[in-house]
C-alpha cells in the first residue's frame, strides 16, 4: 500500500489523494462487503492512482515499476541521462534474466532473451560485451531456476 510520505515523494498532491481514499473508505463501509474483499478493493483503488499519476501501462510488472520510479527519481536528483541509462541496463538485464529463468522452458537451447529497452532518452540502452543472458543454461542445476 501507498503511504502518503510515498505519493508526496512520487509528486502526487496529498490532500488529493489522502481526501480521495478517506471517501472512498466511507463510501466502503457502508456497503456491504466481506472484509478481506474491502482490503482487495482498497489495494486495488490505490494502485490505479499510482497508475494514474504515473502513467505506467496497467500490465507493467511491480518490479519494472519499482525502477522506472527509481530511475526518475536519479535523474530528477542530477544524475546524467548516461547514468540513468547505464544503471537501467543493468536492472533490465537483471529483471530479463530472472524473468527468463522463470519460463526458460519455453525457449529452445541457445535462443536469446530480448534485449532491454530505455525508458529514458529516446536511443535506449547501448550495451556491450555481450552481457545478454542466453538460453544456453537450459538443464543446467541452477538453484535459483
Amino acid at each position: 500500500m501507498l503511504s502518503d510520505q510515498t505519493l508526496a515523494d512520487r509528486g502526487c498532491e496529498q490532500t488529493t489523494v489522502s481526501a480521495m481514499m478517506a471517501g472512498f473508505v466511507v463510501w466502503l463501509a457502508g456497503q456491504r462487503v466481506p472484509l478481506p474483499q474491502r482490503s482487495r478493493v482498497y489495494q486495488e483503488v490505490e494502485r490505479f492512482l499510482a497508475w494514474q499519476h504515473t502513467q505506467f501501462p496497467y500490465d507493467v510488472s511491480a518490479q519494472r515499476r519499482a525502477v522506472w520510479c527509481y530511475l526518475l527519481r536519479r535523474q530528477r536528483d542530477g544524475d546524467s541521462e548516461a547514468e540513468v541509462l547505464k544503471v537501467w541496463g543493468a536492472l533490465e538485464l537483471l529483471l530479463t534474466y530472472v524473468e527468463g529463468r522463470r519460463s526458460q522452458r519455453s525457449l529452445a537451447p541457445g535462443a536469446r532473451l530480448r534485449a532491454p529497452t530505455s525508458p529514458v532518452g529516446s536511443g535506449g540502452a547501448v550495451l556491450s560485451g555481450g552481457l545478454r543472458p542466453t538460453g544456453d543454461a537450459v538443464g543446467s542445476k541452477d538453484p535459483y531456476a
